[in-house]
């Protein structure tokens, strides 16, 4: 794992591209090592820097799958319900939902469908 390693490191001295390849083949060798902390910080890190670009739906989900095979159903919600772009899909609308209904927060997960309602209704109207 370790000439690995080096390799990318110098894939990006070489080439400081803002593609997500050579952060999400660092975060495949962590998780290949058991280092799932250091992969979701090093995922969250790359997510929170690349604001201001698009940063890939794959990275994004891989971040929340991470957070959840440690546990952190919470910060996962937190996650998905502030991301925009992924509250449009009905899948993660009902992922999301149904991580309320795990933890017992009903509330939030009505919030998160009506939220979903609205949208879908906007929309139709902008349209029609």
């Amino acid at each position: 794992h370790e000439t690995a390693r080096r390799i990318l490191d110098k894939i990006v001295q070489k080439n400081n591209d803002t593609d997500d390849s050579v952060p999400m083949a660092k975060v495949s060798l962590l998780m290949k090592e058991k280092k799932l902390p250091e992969a979701t910080q090093l995922l969250q890190e790359f997510i929170e820097n690349g604001k201001q670009r698009s940063v890939s739906l794959y990275c994004r989900l891989t971040y929340v799958q991470l957070l959840l095979s440690q546990g952190k159903v919470n910060q996962a919600c937190d996650y998905l319900r502030n991301d925009e772009e992924l509250l449009v899909k009905p899948g993660i609308v009902a992922t999301l939902v149904t991580l309320y209904n795990y933890l017992e927060d009903t509330k939030s997960a009505a919030q998160v469908l009506n939220e979903a309602v609205d949208r879908l209704y906007n929309l139709d109207r902008t349209k029609g």
